[in-house]
C-alpha cells in the first residue's frame, strides 16, 4: 500500500475518470466535513454513474463521513474505517483501492486532542514504517 500526498485538490471529474478507466475502488473518507459537502458530492458522484443506488455491487466509489460537530473520537474512527475498508477490498475482493482522506490535518488533530492517541498517531506521520512494525501505540 502507497500513500501519496497530491497537496492539492482533486476533482469529481478526476475521481469519477479514475474510476471508469480502472476497475478498483475508490474509497472516500471526509474527515471533519459539513453535512451539504458529503451530500453534495454524494450526488454528483451518483449522478456520474460511479455510485449505482440500483446495484450497489457496481459501484466504483465507497464514501465515510465524520462532521465536524462530532466527538473527535468519532471524527478519527472515519480515517481509520476508511482505511480499514482500504484493506479489506484489498485483500478479501482483490481490488486495486484508491483512497481519499480529507482532510488528514483533520484526522490528526481529532486524535491529537485525545490522551494517548495524538502521540501515536504523531509518530505514525513522522515513520509510517512504524505501522508495519507493529510498533505503534504500544506501551
Amino acid at each position: 500500500m502507497e500513500v501519496i500526498d497530491t497537496g492539492a485538490p482533486i476533482s469529481v471529474p478526476g475521481i469519477n475518470n479514475i474510476a471508469e478507466a480502472h476497475e478498483g475502488l475508490s474509497i472516500f473518507s471526509g474527515v471533519g466535513k459539513r453535512l451539504c459537502e458529503g451530500n453534495d458530492l454524494y450526488m454528483e458522484m451518483k449522478e456520474s454513474g460511479v455510485i449505482n443506488e440500483q446495484n450497489i455491487a457496481e459501484s466504483k466509489e465507497a464514501l465515510i463521513y465524520g462532521q465536524m460537530n462530532e466527538p473527535l473520537g468519532a471524527r478519527m474512527r472515519v480515517g481509520l474505517t476508511a482505511l480499514t475498508m482500504a484493506e479489506y477490498f484489498r485483500d478479501v475482493n482483490e481490488q486495486d483501492i484508491l483512497l481519499f482522506i480529507d482532510n488528514l490535518f483533520r484526522f490528526i488533530q481529532a486524535g491529537y486532542f485525545l490522551p494517548y492517541w495524538g502521540e501515536c498517531l504523531l509518530q505514525w506521520v513522522i515513520n509510517p514504517s512504524l505501522v508495519q512494525k507493529e510498533v505503534l501505540c504500544r506501551k
